[in-house]
Protein backbone atom coordinates (compact mmCIF):
# COMPACT_ATOMS: atom_id res chain seq x y z
CA UNK A 1 0.00 0.00 0.00
CA UNK A 2 1.31 3.59 -0.94
CA UNK A 3 1.74 6.00 2.01
CA UNK A 4 -0.19 9.52 1.72
CA UNK A 5 1.16 11.76 -0.27
CA UNK A 6 2.26 13.59 2.99
CA UNK A 7 1.28 16.05 5.85
CA UNK A 8 1.29 18.78 3.92
CA UNK A 9 -1.23 17.69 1.43
CA UNK A 10 -4.67 17.79 3.53
CA UNK A 11 -7.28 16.27 1.13
CA UNK A 12 -9.48 18.47 -1.26
CA UNK A 13 -11.32 16.33 -2.48
CA UNK A 14 -12.52 12.04 -1.60
CA UNK A 15 -13.02 9.40 -3.76
CA UNK A 16 -14.27 10.17 -7.09
CA UNK A 17 -14.86 7.76 -10.24
CA UNK A 18 -13.11 8.87 -13.20
CA UNK A 19 -13.16 7.54 -16.57
CA UNK A 20 -11.80 4.40 -17.82
CA UNK A 21 -11.48 2.56 -14.36
CA UNK A 22 -9.00 5.45 -13.35
CA UNK A 23 -10.46 6.76 -9.45
CA UNK A 24 -8.85 9.37 -7.66
CA UNK A 25 -8.63 8.58 -4.00
CA UNK A 26 -7.01 11.88 -2.41
CA UNK A 27 -5.80 15.49 -3.86
CA UNK A 28 -3.99 18.31 -2.25
CA UNK A 29 -1.57 20.92 -2.44
CA UNK A 30 1.18 18.45 -1.93
CA UNK A 31 -0.02 15.58 -4.62
CA UNK A 32 -2.34 13.08 -5.65
CA UNK A 33 -3.65 9.34 -5.46
CA UNK A 34 -4.95 7.45 -7.70
CA UNK A 35 -5.97 3.76 -8.22
CA UNK A 36 -6.23 1.98 -11.44
CA UNK A 37 -8.63 -0.55 -12.53
CA UNK A 38 -8.58 -2.86 -15.96
CA UNK A 39 -9.50 -5.99 -17.46
CA UNK A 40 -7.36 -7.86 -19.02
CA UNK A 41 -8.38 -7.87 -22.12
CA UNK A 42 -6.82 -10.71 -23.04
CA UNK A 43 -8.74 -13.28 -25.29
CA UNK A 44 -7.31 -16.47 -26.64
CA UNK A 45 -7.00 -16.85 -30.15
CA UNK A 46 -6.58 -12.53 -29.96
CA UNK A 47 -3.56 -11.32 -31.78
CA UNK A 48 -4.24 -7.40 -30.68
CA UNK A 49 -4.78 -6.43 -26.56
CA UNK A 50 -8.48 -5.32 -26.39
CA UNK A 51 -8.87 -2.41 -25.05
CA UNK A 52 -11.21 -0.21 -26.31
CA UNK A 53 -11.24 3.01 -26.17
CA UNK A 54 -7.08 3.77 -24.86
CA UNK A 55 -4.50 5.52 -26.42
CA UNK A 56 -1.89 2.71 -28.12
CA UNK A 57 1.70 3.25 -28.76
CA UNK A 58 4.70 1.11 -29.98
CA UNK A 59 5.60 -0.97 -26.63
CA UNK A 60 8.89 -3.09 -26.36
CA UNK A 61 9.86 -4.66 -29.41
CA UNK A 62 7.62 -2.83 -31.71
CA UNK A 63 4.23 -4.72 -30.27
CA UNK A 64 0.72 -3.01 -29.94
CA UNK A 65 0.65 -1.74 -26.17
CA UNK A 66 -2.18 0.34 -24.74
CA UNK A 67 -2.03 2.17 -21.94
CA UNK A 68 -3.66 4.81 -19.91
CA UNK A 69 -3.36 8.50 -20.18
CA UNK A 70 -4.21 11.53 -17.60
CA UNK A 71 -3.18 15.19 -17.46
CA UNK A 72 -2.60 16.49 -14.21
CA UNK A 73 -2.25 19.69 -12.47
CA UNK A 74 0.48 21.03 -10.27
CA UNK A 75 1.65 24.20 -9.00
CA UNK A 76 3.91 26.64 -10.86
CA UNK A 77 7.49 25.34 -10.98
CA UNK A 78 7.07 22.39 -9.26
CA UNK A 79 8.66 18.60 -10.38
CA UNK A 80 6.41 15.46 -9.73
CA UNK A 81 7.53 12.80 -8.31
CA UNK A 82 5.35 9.33 -9.84
CA UNK A 83 5.35 5.93 -7.50
CA UNK A 84 3.16 3.03 -9.09
CA UNK A 85 2.40 0.03 -7.14
CA UNK A 86 0.84 -2.85 -9.02
CA UNK A 87 -1.65 -4.49 -6.26
CA UNK A 88 -2.93 -7.60 -9.11
CA UNK A 89 -1.83 -8.82 -12.08
CA UNK A 90 -2.38 -11.79 -14.21
CA UNK A 91 -0.13 -13.36 -16.85
CA UNK A 92 -1.20 -14.57 -19.99
CA UNK A 93 1.63 -17.28 -21.95
CA UNK A 94 1.53 -18.18 -25.54
CA UNK A 95 0.07 -14.89 -26.74
CA UNK A 96 1.66 -13.53 -29.94
CA UNK A 97 1.36 -10.05 -29.83
CA UNK A 98 0.35 -7.95 -33.32
CA UNK A 99 2.89 -5.75 -34.29
CA UNK A 100 2.04 -1.82 -33.83
CA UNK A 101 1.07 0.50 -36.56
CA UNK A 102 4.08 2.13 -38.26
CA UNK A 103 3.09 5.45 -37.52
CA UNK A 104 2.63 4.92 -33.63
CA UNK A 105 5.16 6.29 -31.18
CA UNK A 106 7.45 4.30 -29.54
CA UNK A 107 7.01 4.03 -26.07
CA UNK A 108 10.44 3.96 -23.83
CA UNK A 109 10.70 0.52 -22.55
CA UNK A 110 11.80 1.84 -19.16
CA UNK A 111 9.01 3.49 -18.56
CA UNK A 112 6.84 0.83 -19.32
CA UNK A 113 8.75 -1.39 -17.00
CA UNK A 114 7.94 1.21 -14.58
CA UNK A 115 4.24 1.48 -14.65
CA UNK A 116 4.35 4.71 -15.21
CA UNK A 117 5.65 7.79 -16.24
CA UNK A 118 4.96 11.95 -16.32
CA UNK A 119 6.26 14.92 -18.54
CA UNK A 120 5.00 18.72 -18.98
CA UNK A 121 3.11 19.33 -21.30
CA UNK A 122 2.99 23.62 -21.10
CA UNK A 123 0.01 25.72 -19.46
CA UNK A 124 -3.46 25.28 -19.76
CA UNK A 125 -5.71 28.40 -18.63
CA UNK A 126 -2.93 29.36 -16.59
CA UNK A 127 -2.01 26.21 -14.90
CA UNK A 128 0.65 23.92 -15.59
CA UNK A 129 -0.15 20.61 -17.13
CA UNK A 130 1.70 17.27 -17.10
CA UNK A 131 1.11 13.92 -18.76
CA UNK A 132 0.18 10.73 -16.49
CA UNK A 133 0.59 7.86 -18.47
CA UNK A 134 0.00 4.69 -16.93
CA UNK A 135 1.06 1.16 -18.52
CA UNK A 136 -1.44 -1.95 -16.72
CA UNK A 137 -0.34 -4.18 -20.04
CA UNK A 138 3.35 -5.09 -20.24
CA UNK A 139 4.43 -7.44 -23.17
CA UNK A 140 7.25 -9.92 -23.21
CA UNK A 141 8.08 -10.07 -27.19
CA UNK A 142 10.49 -12.99 -26.73
CA UNK A 143 8.21 -14.95 -25.10
CA UNK A 144 4.89 -13.80 -25.88
CA UNK A 145 4.35 -13.81 -22.40
CA UNK A 146 1.22 -10.53 -21.78
CA UNK A 147 1.33 -9.68 -18.00
CA UNK A 148 -1.66 -7.19 -16.93
CA UNK A 149 -1.83 -5.24 -13.96
CA UNK A 150 -5.24 -5.69 -13.23
CA UNK A 151 -4.85 -2.97 -10.08
CA UNK A 152 -2.67 -0.33 -9.81
CA UNK A 153 -2.20 2.43 -6.99
CA UNK A 154 -0.57 5.26 -7.97
CA UNK A 155 1.23 8.31 -5.62
CA UNK A 156 1.90 12.08 -7.53
CA UNK A 157 3.95 14.08 -5.32
CA UNK A 158 4.58 17.82 -6.20
CA UNK A 159 8.11 18.70 -5.22
CA UNK A 160 8.91 22.49 -4.79
CA UNK A 161 6.71 25.12 -6.43
CA UNK A 162 4.56 27.34 -5.54
CA UNK A 163 2.70 27.70 -2.80
CA UNK A 164 -1.51 27.32 -2.80
CA UNK A 165 -3.90 30.25 -1.99
CA UNK A 166 -7.76 31.14 -2.21
CA UNK A 167 -9.27 29.99 -4.63
CA UNK A 168 -10.83 32.92 -7.13
CA UNK A 169 -14.89 32.92 -7.13
CA UNK A 170 -15.69 30.23 -9.32
CA UNK A 171 -17.60 30.72 -12.64
CA UNK A 172 -20.68 29.74 -12.32
CA UNK A 173 -20.59 28.15 -16.36
CA UNK A 174 -17.73 26.37 -15.18
CA UNK A 175 -14.30 25.70 -16.81
CA UNK A 176 -14.30 23.12 -19.29
CA UNK A 177 -10.25 23.36 -20.16
CA UNK A 178 -10.10 22.81 -16.42
CA UNK A 179 -11.86 20.45 -16.24
CA UNK A 180 -9.77 18.31 -18.50
CA UNK A 181 -7.55 17.60 -15.64
CA UNK A 182 -7.62 15.06 -13.87
CA UNK A 183 -7.83 16.77 -10.73
CA UNK A 184 -9.38 19.92 -11.44
CA UNK A 185 -7.54 22.77 -9.29
CA UNK A 186 -9.73 23.53 -6.07
CA UNK A 187 -7.57 26.76 -5.11
CA UNK A 188 -5.34 28.46 -7.27
CA UNK A 189 -1.38 28.23 -7.35
CA UNK A 190 0.24 31.03 -6.52
CA UNK A 191 3.40 31.53 -8.93
CA UNK A 192 6.84 31.77 -7.21
CA UNK A 193 7.52 35.75 -6.86
CA UNK A 194 10.39 37.29 -8.50
CA UNK A 195 13.37 38.60 -6.26
CA UNK A 196 13.15 42.41 -5.25
CA UNK A 197 15.82 44.66 -6.98
CA UNK A 198 17.66 45.18 -4.07
CA UNK A 199 17.63 41.52 -3.16
CA UNK A 200 19.04 40.71 -6.87
CA UNK A 201 22.47 41.37 -6.14
CA UNK A 202 22.33 45.36 -5.73
CA UNK A 203 23.32 46.30 -9.50
CA UNK A 204 20.04 47.92 -10.62
CA UNK A 205 20.69 51.52 -11.28
CA UNK A 206 17.64 53.74 -12.15
CA UNK A 207 19.76 56.25 -13.67
CA UNK A 208 21.03 54.17 -16.48
CA UNK A 209 19.11 53.40 -19.43
CA UNK A 210 16.70 50.71 -19.46
CA UNK A 211 14.07 49.79 -21.72
CA UNK A 212 10.99 47.18 -21.56
CA UNK A 213 11.05 43.78 -23.56
CA UNK A 214 7.52 42.36 -23.96
CA UNK A 215 7.49 38.42 -25.13
CA UNK A 216 4.00 36.56 -25.79
CA UNK A 217 4.52 33.29 -24.50
CA UNK A 218 6.24 31.47 -21.77
CA UNK A 219 9.84 30.45 -23.33
CA UNK A 220 13.48 30.96 -24.46
CA UNK A 221 14.29 33.92 -26.49
CA UNK A 222 17.20 35.66 -28.59
CA UNK A 223 17.39 39.10 -28.32
CA UNK A 224 19.05 40.74 -31.84
CA UNK A 225 20.05 44.32 -32.31
CA UNK A 226 17.14 43.68 -34.93
CA UNK A 227 15.05 42.99 -32.31
CA UNK A 228 12.29 45.65 -31.15
CA UNK A 229 13.05 47.75 -29.04
CA UNK A 230 16.43 47.81 -29.94
CA UNK A 231 16.43 47.96 -34.31
CA UNK A 232 16.96 51.87 -33.21
CA UNK A 233 19.66 51.76 -31.52
CA UNK A 234 23.69 51.27 -32.51
CA UNK A 235 24.72 48.49 -30.82
CA UNK A 236 28.57 49.54 -32.03
CA UNK A 237 29.39 51.10 -28.76
CA UNK A 238 27.34 48.94 -26.55
CA UNK A 239 29.20 46.29 -24.35
CA UNK A 240 27.25 43.39 -24.07
CA UNK A 241 28.73 42.50 -20.69
CA UNK A 242 27.32 45.56 -19.32
CA UNK A 243 23.56 44.24 -20.46
CA UNK A 244 21.39 43.14 -17.24
CA UNK A 245 17.78 41.31 -16.97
Amino acid sequence: MLATVGAACAASSSAADLSDGLRLVESGPGGLRLVLEVESGVHPGDRRIQAPGRPRAAGPGGVDLPYVAALVAAPPGARLRLAVESGDHEDFPGVEPAAADSHAAALDPRQVEALGHTEPLGRLRGIPAHRLRLFPWQVDPASGRVRVHRRLAVEVTFLGGGSSRAAAVPDPHGDLLRGAFINPPLSAWAAPRPASRPAAGGWYDPALPWTRVLVPADGVYRITPSWEPFSQLDPGPVDPRTFRL
